[in-house]
């Protein structure tokens, strides 16, 4: 993993059905498999309507990360539980579009946002 890759997971008070993990630095090859495995472990034990990815600090994801991404997408759906990025940068939002992730995973610049837009 790269050194500058980092993964930190949170709970919302009085929220347990849903999580924000932040992930910052570089989302690769090189990080994928211990990003997925805490990932993996959160779904796997947790009992989550929605999984907010914050990407604020983010600098640099690449093919690998964004099918690990769809396929993230795809196993929550099946449990009836939303995958939701935040605050991507630029850059970030600009490779997820272009490659057509967001036409499946919903994006918001904040948690306030996505929240208002829901309830």
């Amino acid at each position: 993993m790269n050194p500058k890759t980092s993964i930190q997971i949170f709970d919302l008070e009085n929220r347990p059905d849903l999580k924000i993990i932040m992930l910052a630095g570089q989302f690769d090859e090189f990080s994928l498999e211990l990003i997925s495995s805490e990932i993996d472990h959160v779904v796997a034990t947790s009992r989550i309507k929605h999984l907010f990815l914050d990407l604020k600090n983010l600098e640099f994801i690449n093919s690998k990360a964004i099918g690990y991404l769809a396929s993230l997408h795809w196993k929550l759906q099946d449990k009836k539980s939303h995958l939701i990025l935040l605050s991507p940068p630029q850059n970030i939002l600009e490779t997820l579009d272009l490659v057509g992730i967001l036409n499946l995973i919903f994006s918001f610049n904040s948690l306030e946002e996505e929240l208002l837009s829901v309830y």
